[in-house]
């Protein structure tokens, strides 16, 4: 995680996501990229089963906070190449491009890690959330965690449900041509004065659908 966090700085075109992120002044929280990171790589079945999530985390905890570049991979492992893995060594790097579907070098993310990293935003003080990668309390034990509300505070906040059509905010998934909420997204999916987007793979000559695509054609707005 934390190479990768290094990766699309340095290779991403300064690309600031956790650590990077928070340092630099532009927001976001360690805990919840981390959290998008795990998620990842349960998804893609590389946690090992009966994995120690407490015991991890506490490990964790502790290196988050340091940056991890390529060099020290190399100083720690003797070395780290991309190219390891067709040698049946290991690679970083390679695992990480495997976690978020995507090369430190891509223009954008997979649709999968956009729209759970959009959901970890929005539910991030649900507990629930947490459930499986150790539960809440092995999360706030280190610190990593939502704070606990108190009984006042529950119960509250349940989202609007307005859906795409009351919405005024853009959906940055349909945009990308992901988006699989349709009606029941709360985010807009309609592009400037009413008009889907240009459709990113006609405008390389690569789109299949034709006349059924859901974006537009032609770079007219009129």
């Amino acid at each position: 995680y934390r190479m990768r966090v290094d990766d699309d700085y340095a290779w991403g075109g300064g690309n600031l996501r956790g650590l990077y992120n928070v340092t630099a002044g532009g927001g976001g929280s360690v805990a919840q990229d981390f959290l998008l990171f795990c998620k990842l790589a349960l998804r893609k079945a590389l946690i090992p089963p009966n994995w120690d999530w407490a015991a991890f985390l506490v490990t964790a905890e502790d290196l988050l906070r340091y940056a991890f570049e390529k060099v020290d991979a190399q100083e720690k492992y003797g070395s780290e190449n991309v190219f390891n893995v067709a040698m049946g060594g290991r690679s970083l790097r390679y695992t990480a491009e495997i976690v978020y579907g995507s090369s430190c070098m891509a223009t954008e993310e997979s649709c999968e890690a956009q729209e759970l990293e959009d959901t970890i935003e929005r539910s991030f003080n649900n507990e629930r959330v947490f459930d499986e990668v150790g539960g809440v309390a092995a999360w706030r034990a280190v610190g990593l965690g939502p704070r606990e509300r108190d009984g006042r505070q529950k119960g509250r906040g349940k989202a609007s449900g307005k859906g795409s059509k009351g919405a005024l905010t853009p959906c940055r998934f349909w945009q990308a041509g992901c988006c699989t909420k349709g009606e029941q997204c709360r985010f807009s999916h309609v592009g400037p004065k009413g008009q889907p987007p240009v459709c990113r793979y006609w405008q390389v000559g690569t789109c299949t659908k034709g006349a059924s695509c859901q974006f537009r054609h032609s770079l007219d707005s009129n």
